[in-house]
């Protein structure tokens, strides 16, 4: 089974993205995971908490958890379904895809990444385009779904590559990059 990924790159994002993980999960009944790596967890950042959720809010959705919790044995029938309809989950994911995107409009190199990679990465194409290079970013917030559709409107006409940042031996968002870029330019 699949998991909505996020991955922040500043701690208000940990923050935000580990709140809206709880919402998810309690929507879909499903995990959510935050990737996240050891330099974040070095950063010290102030952050804005959200409002405590009222009491009468967590006892229902304890209610909740535990209605739905209480399931009996599964025949091969009820897994096929439960199948599909993780699979219609899924498919309704792509609405919370999360990315930030900077200056693709008239980019000859995309540099992508995420968590504090992306946000190495943006501060090099913001000094890059002081600099006069035509250098875009694109940062998924959401790794899974992962923001296919934004690689998909860049103009590979112009655009002569695309670098992917990362600080993982063997890269791994790389492969969605490929997957998203397809063949249309050099990775």
């Amino acid at each position: 089974f699949q998991m909505m990924v996020f991955s922040p790159a500043t701690v208000q994002e940990a923050v935000d993205m580990t709140y809206a993980a709880f919402d998810y999960a309690q929507r879909d009944r499903n995990p959510v995971l935050i990737l996240t790596d050891g330099v974040m967890g070095t950063i010290m950042e102030p952050v804005v908490l959200p409002e405590m959720r009222p009491e009468e809010e967590v006892r229902a959705l304890k209610e909740a958890l535990r209605a739905t919790s209480a399931a009996g044995r599964w025949s091969t029938k009820d897994q096929e379904q439960s199948c599909r309809d993780a699979e219609e989950l899924y498919k309704s994911w792509k609405k919370d895809v999360q990315v930030e995107t900077l200056w693709l409009d008239d980019a000859e190199l995309i540099l992508t990444g995420y968590g504090i990679c992306g946000r190495i990465a943006k501060s090099a194409v913001s000094r890059l385009r002081g600099e006069g290079y035509k250098v875009g970013f694109v940062r998924p917030k959401t790794l899974n779904p992962f923001p296919y559709d934004t690689y998909d409107v860049l103009d590979y006409g112009r655009v002569r590559a695309v670098l992917d940042v990362e600080m993982s031996i063997p890269a791994q968002m790389v492969r969605d990059v490929e997957l998203a870029v397809s063949r249309r330019c050099p990775i």
